[in-house]
């Protein structure tokens, strides 16, 4: 983990697997986080509960957790079906907006409670 510190604001950064922090975080009481930012993380369908799991142990009541994100990757994720298993947990609601840039088409994808 590092952490950023300014005008009394935070920001951390973790890296590793999403379900052993998940894990950490639900049996310690980690404190929650009001935005969550990722990117490129939906490139395997297998994992997308893994990223549902840490969204729900470290997103605060009112945060928001916001994923950019391409239509579609070469592993078989894609962001149909990635948006149908947060449907299937019934615990979030999703709001979608295209980004058109010289060419390329990505999602910008806002999760939050329901």
């Amino acid at each position: 983990m590092e952490s950023v510190k300014r005008d009394g604001r935070s920001v951390e950064f973790y890296s590793g697997d999403w379900l052993h922090i998940a894990q950490l975080w639900e049996s310690t009481g980690h404190p929650k986080y009001d935005i969550i930012l990722t990117a490129e993380t939906i490139y395997r369908p297998d994992l997308y509960d893994r990223l549902l799991r840490i969204i729900k142990a470290a997103l605060l009541p009112d945060g928001s957790a916001f994923l950019l994100t391409k239509s579609t990757y070469a592993p078989g994720g894609c962001l149909y079906d990635f948006l149908d298993a947060v449907g299937d947990m019934g615990i979030f609601r999703t709001d979608i907006q295209e980004i058109k840039c010289n060419g390329v088409v990505q999602f910008f994808v806002q999760i939050k409670w329901t």
